[in-house]
C-alpha cells in the first residue's frame, strides 16, 4: 500500500478515463479530424456523425457548432461508424487523434473535468459531478474499474491500520479517509440507472462471498458512504437481488446482515413492483434470526426497520422526519447528502426516532436526485478532519468494544 495516496493505485483506470474524454473533445474540436471522419465516412463536411464505442453500447453524438452528446442509444438518421473498428482498419488515425489532442488543449480539458474527484482534500462540486455525469455512459466502465482498484488498495491498508504500528497507523489515517471517498466518487459515477444491465451481468459473474455492490461503503459506518452504497446497490438493479438474499441468509455478523437488509431495502424502495417479494423474503429470514448467537435484539431491529421502511414507503417530498433532521439533511439545501453530520454519523447507530439511523433515512436517500449527493458551490466543500476525528469514525467499525457491533466482534 502507497500510504501517502490512493490515487497511484487507481491511475490505470483513470489514465483510460483521460483518453477517452480527450479523444472525443479532439474529435469535436479539430477541423483537420473533424473531416476526415467525415471523408472515412463519406458525408458533407457541415454533417453531424456519430461515433459508437463499446460494441455499440455508446453513442457520441458529433454535431455542428462543435456540439457533443454522449448517448446510450443510436440517433437514427444520422451516419455513424465504430471507433474501434476504425482504428483498427486505419492505423494512421490514430497518430492524427494524438496530434488533435495536442493542437486543441484535450489532455488538459479532460484533467480539468477528472481533477474534482480525484481531490483528496475536498469534495467535488455538484456543478462538477453534474458535468462528469454527462461523460458516464463513456467513463463508468473505465470508473468502476478505478472504484475497484481502490477497493483493493483499502482493503491491504485497513489491517495495516488496524494492527500495525502506532506511528504508521496514525500516518495512514487521512490517506485511507480520502482513499475512501475518491472510490465513492467514482463508483458513483458507474452508478447511474442505465448501468444497471452491465452491473448485473458483472456481478452475476461470481460468488458473492465477501462482497456486495453497497459492503464496501457501508462496511465504513458513515452515513455519506452509506447514501453511496444505497445508490450503488439500486444502480446494480433487481437482477441482483436473489444474490442479496442468499448473502442475507448465510450472514455470520450483524454488520453483514445490515448491508444486505439495506441493499435489498433500496432496492424494493426504488422497485416498488419488487417490494411484495422482497419483504417475503425478509419475513422469512426473519424468523431465522430468531437464534442468532451475537446481538440478537441488535439483529431484531435491523429486520423490524427495513421491512418497515419499505412498508411504510414515504413519498418524494415527503421524506423528512426527526432523523433527516438529524444529519442536516433539507430539502434542496446546498449541502446537500454531503454534511458534516453525515459524514460523522453511523448508519447502524439508533437514530432520534427510536429506529437504526441508516433505515430511517433510506427513503430520503432513495428520493434524493444525484446532484444532491454533493455541495453546491460555495458549501463547505473540506473533507479534512483531524486524525483524532478520523480514527474515531473508523475504528468504531473495526473494532470490538464500540456500542455497536464492530466487524472483529
Amino acid at each position: 500500500m502507497a500510504v501517502e495516496d490512493v490515487r497511484p493505485a487507481i491511475f490505470p483506470g483513470v489514465a483510460e478515463m483521460h483518453s477517452l474524454i480527450a479523444m472525443v473533445l479532439a474529435m469535436r474540436s479539430a477541423p483537420a479530424l473533424r473531416a476526415r471522419m467525415h471523408e472515412l465516412m463519406h458525408i458533407a463536411d457541415d454533417r453531424p456523425f456519430l461515433l459508437s464505442r463499446f460494441q455499440g453500447t455508446v453513442w457520441i453524438e458529433v454535431g455542428a457548432g462543435n456540439s457533443l452528446r454522449v448517448l446510450r442509444k443510436q440517433v437514427s438518421g444520422l451516419p455513424f461508424v465504430d471507433i474501434d473498428q476504425v482504428l483498427r482498419a486505419e492505423p494512421t488515425l490514430k497518430d492524427a487523434i494524438q496530434a488533435s489532442i495536442g493542437e486543441t488543449g484535450a489532455n488538459s480539458t479532460a484533467m480539468r473535468l477528472l481533477d474534482p474527484i480525484l481531490d483528496t482534500r475536498m469534495f467535488p462540486a455538484r456543478a462538477d459531478m453534474e458535468e462528469l455525469r454527462r461523460w458516464a455512459p463513456l467513463l463508468e466502465y473505465a470508473a468502476y474499474q478505478s472504484g475497484a482498484y481502490a477497493m483493493v488498495w483499502l482493503d491491504a491498508g485497513r489491517p495495516m491500520i488496524v494492527n500495525g504500528q502506532a506511528s504508521d497507523a496514525k500516518r495512514m489515517l487521512f490517506p485511507y479517509w480520502s482513499g475512501l471517498h475518491v472510490m465513492a466518487h467514482l463508483v458513483f459515477l458507474a452508478s447511474e440507472p442505465d448501468a444497471s444491465s452491465w452491473l448485473g451481468e458483472m456481478a452475476r459473474q461470481f460468488d458473492w462471498k465477501s462482497w456486495t455492490p453497497s459492503f464496501p461503503f457501508l462496511r465504513e459506518r458513515t452515513m455519506w458512504l452509506a447514501a453511496c452504497a444505497a445508490r450503488s446497490a439500486i444502480a446494480f438493479g433487481t437482477s441482483v437481488i436473489d444474490r442479496y438474499v442468499g448473502v442475507l441468509a448465510a450472514a455470520a455478523h450483524a454488520t453483514k446482515v445490515f448491508d444486505a437488509l439495506f441493499g435489498l431495502t433500496a432496492i424494493a424502495l426504488r422497485y416498488p413492483a419488487e417490494a411484495p417479494h422482497i419483504v417475503a423474503e425478509l419475513q422469512d429470514l426473519r424468523r431465522a434470526s430468531a437464534v442468532w448467537p451475537l446481538h440478537r435484539k441488535y439483529v431484531e431491529q435491523m429486520y423490524r426497520d427495513a421491512i418497515d421502511a419499505i412498508a411504510g414507503r414515504v413519498h418524494a417530498g415527503r421524506a423528512d422526519n426527526e432523523d433527516t433532521a438529524s444529519l442536516g439533511w433539507r430539502p434542496r439545501g446546498r449541502q446537500g447528502l454531503a454534511t458534516v453530520a453525515a459524514l460523522h454519523s453511523d448508519p447502524m447507530a439508533m437514530a432520534p426516532s427510536g429506529r437504526l439511523l441508516g433505515l430511517s433515512v433510506l427513503p430520503t436517500i432513495v428520493d434524493a436526485p444525484p446532484s444532491d449527493y454533493y455541495p453546491a458551490a460555495g458549501a463547505k466543500r473540506v473533507l479534512h478532519f483531524s486524525d483524532e476525528i478520523i480514527a474515531q469514525i473508523l475504528f468504531r467499525a473495526w473494532k470490538a468494544g464500540s456500542a455497536t457491533p464492530a466487524l472483529d466482534s
